[in-house]
């Protein structure tokens, strides 16, 4: 009753990967799966969409649930310079849980010397406009350990759809925060 079998087909068309996959166990919903990852220049891009089937529903007309996600990588060497962002659609079962994320990863190595860092991490639920932005500082002081400063922004919105004070990151304190 426990074991479930799953398999993966990866084809390699161009620079691009794409892969298909499934998965069953009696315990769980059948899944099917779609990756690509591959670059355009010298962006990196990823996404992969889950298609689940749910087998107990009395309708047919919402048994079919899509989860998805996408992103990007981009690193230039040349100025130290990394920024990465994705965004993931989470389509769970019921309205309530099916929530929209964001994130970007912004950072800047040998700021000034080789062994400062500044960097910047955006998450975003999309779904309730709550944002946490982190900024922070890093010095390399040994070639095994660093130390690392960054103060957490907290805020959401209640314009257009946002739950303001209610929103996911800002409930646990109490409203915008620092």
């Amino acid at each position: 009753a426990d074991i479930g079998f799953a398999g993966k087909y990866e084809l390699v068309v161009g620079g691009w990967e794409i892969g298909a996959g499934g998965i069953y166990q009696r315990a769980i919903d059948p899944r099917l799966v779609l990756t690509a990852s591959g670059s355009f220049y010298s962006i990196g891009l990823f996404g992969e969409a889950v298609s689940v089937f749910e087998s107990d529903k009395d309708s047919t007309a919402d048994n079919v649930r899509f989860s998805g996600t996408a992103g990007f990588t981009y690193m230039n060497t040349d100025w130290n310079f990394t920024a990465i962002g994705q965004y993931y659609y989470n389509g769970e079962s019921t309205v309530e849980s099916r929530k929209q994320y964001g994130a970007l990863s912004l950072s800047k190595t040998k700021l000034f010397t080789d062994d400062f860092t500044v960097a910047v991490l955006a998450l975003s639920n999309l779904s309730d406009l709550s944002f946490m932005i982190k900024p922070s500082i890093t010095w390399a002081w040994l070639d095994y350990a660093s130390l690392s400063f960054g103060p957490v922004f907290t805020f959401a919105s209640d314009a257009l759809w946002g739950k303001g004070k209610s929103g996911e990151y800002v409930s646990a304190t109490g409203g915008p925060a620092m």
